[in-house]
């Protein structure tokens, strides 16, 4: 991840702001070379050619500590309303998981440990390795502002499939011989993408800011293979 700098977030809401004000600042980000996220929603069409349609637009803006008073002076001269956040606070574990959104129909949200996962990939087949390589070389800087941005931020979704048995006989064989004694490829174990955003490495993102425990989404055969291999909590 990029070298943390501890300045502020800027968090937007302006239900009176229409796109072109939004526009002249994340021009003003841009020209400035300061990171944002903006999410703009239609919430009411134009009725007509002549009608303008009605925005939600969410817009954070990531300052560095050089910055800040740039940001905050411009805010307040065009009288946008504005909640600054530090981003150090932003970046606490705590805080973190306070904003992972609430797992898929039929999944559960659990925190999976870093360093006994690690040991179970390497003699299953997997494509968490290709992920991190996909975080380190696309997603870094995305995933960075997705955290910094103060947004509620979803979870990367992991599954483990057992190969050649079923999930309840893969359970038995671990808890008989234990996780240490599995053939090798006797698991799969997948992230997968379940967004527009890179939420399938946002894992790796979390693990960099030094989480050693990390939440993800399971199904029900995941959580009772990953139970019996002792890596959730």
């Amino acid at each position: 991840m990029n070298s943390v700098s501890f300045g502020s977030t800027f968090k937007i809401k302006d239900n009176n702001q229409n796109y072109v004000s939004e526009r002249k600042m994340t021009d003003f980000c841009e020209k400035n070379d300061l990171e944002y996220v903006s999410k703009i929603e239609v919430v009411k069409p134009a009725k007509s050619y002549f009608d303008e349609p009605i925005y939600d637009i969410k817009t954070s803006i990531i300052a560095p500590d050089t910055k800040d008073s740039l940001v905050e002076a411009y805010l307040a001269n065009k009288g946008i309303k504005f909640k600054k956040i530090d981003t150090k606070d932003l970046l606490d574990k705590s805080k973190i998981e306070s904003r992972i959104k609430e797992p898929p129909k039929n999944m559960k949200l659990v925190k999976v440990d870093v360093e006994k996962l690690d040991k179970i990939l390497q003699n299953q087949s997997n494509n968490i390795e290709h992920s991190g390589s996909d975080y380190d070389n696309y997603y870094k800087d995305s995933v960075d502002l997705m955290i910094k941005s103060g947004d509620k931020i979803p979870a990367t979704t992991l599954h483990i499939n057992a190969t050649g048995e079923s999930t309840d006989d893969t359970v038995d064989y671990i808890n008989k011989f234990g996780a240490d004694r599995l053939n090798d490829d006797q698991l799969v174990l997948m992230f997968t993408q379940r967004t527009d955003d890179p939420d399938h490495c946002m894992f790796f993102g979390m693990k960099d800011l030094g989480m050693d425990k990390v939440p993800v989404y399971v199904n029900n055969y995941t959580y009772k293979i990953g139970n019996a291999l002792g890596i959730f909590k």
